[in-house]
């Protein structure tokens, strides 16, 4: 999520969660976010896979979505440092899906 598009969502996303609304809508292309229980669990998809890894053909296992699941702990991590977060793998393209889903969960507050 690089460049402009990657900042508004952080400010968007950081703005709704902290002032209480548990919204995690984004406004970036290729990815939606869904509310499963306001203010501590999100179904995350992402429309397609942006590995650069797979789109160069070196890489096609499922275990590769470990990697985006990291990412976004550490990006949960760094703008919540007082909320721990899991992160599970729902579906993924490289499984078969036609997207990949993430589950995002608030474990605790400090």
């Amino acid at each position: 999520m690089p460049g402009l598009s990657s900042r508004k969502y952080l400010l968007t996303t950081t703005w709704n969660f902290q002032n209480g609304s548990g919204d995690l809508k984004l406004e970036l292309p290729g990815v939606k976010s869904e509310i499963i229980e306001k203010g501590f669990a999100w179904h995350l998809y992402f429309m397609e896979c942006t590995c650069p890894l797979h789109h160069k053909g070196y890489v096609s296992t499922p275990l590769l979505c470990e990697c985006s699941r990291q990412s976004i702990l550490h990006v949960l991590h760094s703008l919540w440092h007082d909320k721990a977060f899991s992160v599970t793998i729902c579906e993924s393209i490289l499984r078969g899906s036609k997207h990949c889903k993430m589950r995002i969960s608030v474990l605790h507050n400090g």
